[in-house]
């Protein structure tokens, strides 16, 4: 049994808990696994340094590095607290607009913000959530995959020619790692090729940290030379809806779901990179917050990729403790 003195409280200790070790035994683990680390070069050797007063978040409490004598505070990046930060994204999932939202923190908290602030503090956010994905593995690995598109109809350009006045359309590529229905990635995309199919499968992989022994998609063609382009020795089983409608049901489902949540079909998005932000969003949702009814749990969890969270500022924090 470890000693580590009266004083300590094992639940001060496991807020400094690295993930790596979080199924190992408390008593396992070194001391210095708990420690409070400099987040420029890494350093135990940090000291309190008071508190500074934020209008916005209250009292942050600073924190000095006495190696490389970097300054830097225990709260999360940008000026607004964290419950209007969980505020924004959940609305946002739940289909709300930029404008509605800056409303609504107006009339609930008193801050001032505008739309454009709201996308900020999303794009920001879904780097942060993106870098952690990006260091994850997954300990179940999915034999089968599934791929497939599905439209987004832009609003009218505003131009004056007859090209200006039609709307414009683009595709989301999306892939998904059957067993743990782990959403892996979502492409968006002017036009529907082959060479977007590509992307989104590249980027499944780079994500999941492994390819599966077989994929499974309809009958359009984009699909079958963009795997056969990147991947050609995985094999690639198809039907088109007409002799199954049903055959890739799990990324039906999930593109019914992207319809429910806050990706609607038409004139909502202006931009294809403000698209691209708000599916990663819902992507990210949809893996650690999103609890399947198949699997009784959230895909992540379910993948090994991280524990399920019932809220986003629980997943913030885990997500900035690992980062740390």
């Amino acid at each position: 049994m470890c000693n580590l003195g009266e004083n300590s409280k094992f639940k001060r200790l496991t807020d400094f808990l690295d993930v790596n070790v979080q199924d190992a035994d408390i008593c396992e683990c070194s001391l210095d696994k708990f420690l409070l680390r400099c987040r420029r070069c890494g350093s135990t050797r940090v000291t309190s340094k008071g508190r500074r007063r934020n209008k916005r978040k209250g009292e942050v409490k600073r924190y000095y590095c006495k190696d490389c004598r970097h300054k830097f505070s225990d709260g999360f990046p940008g000026h607004l607290p964290l419950q209007i930060v969980e505020d924004i994204l959940r609305w946002i999932v739940e289909g709300r607009s930029p404008v509605n939202i800056a409303n609504d923190i107006r009339e609930n908290y008193g801050v001032r913000v505008s739309p454009q602030t709201i996308i900020n503090v999303i794009k920001r956010y879904v780097n942060f959530f993106l870098q952690f994905e990006s260091t994850r593995r997954h300990k179940l690995e999915s034999k089968v995959w599934q791929i497939d598109d599905t439209p987004q109809i832009f609003p009218k350009s505003g131009g004056t020619t007859v090209l200006d006045a039609i709307r414009r359309l683009a595709w989301i590529t999306n892939v998904l790692a059957v067993d743990p229905r782990y959403w892996l990635s979502a492409y968006v995309s002017l036009d529907r090729t082959e060479i977007n199919t590509s992307k989104a499968m590249k980027m499944a992989v780079q994500r999941a940290k492994y390819a599966p022994i077989k994929v499974k998609c309809d009958a359009y063609r984009g699909h079958i030379a963009g795997i056969r382009r990147v991947y050609p020795f995985i094999e690639i089983d198809w039907k088109s809806k007409k002799e199954n409608f049903g055959y890739i049901n799990l990324i039906e489902s999930l593109h019914s779901f992207i319809r429910r949540k806050g990706i609607r079909k038409r004139g909502r998005f202006r931009s294809i990179e403000n698209l691209q932000v708000f599916i990663e969003l819902l992507r990210i949702y949809y893996n650690f917050l999103h609890i399947h009814k198949a699997l009784g749990t959230t895909p992540a969890a379910k993948a090994g990729v991280a524990p399920s969270f019932n809220s986003w500022g629980d997943f913030i924090r885990y997500v900035f403790r690992h980062l740390k």
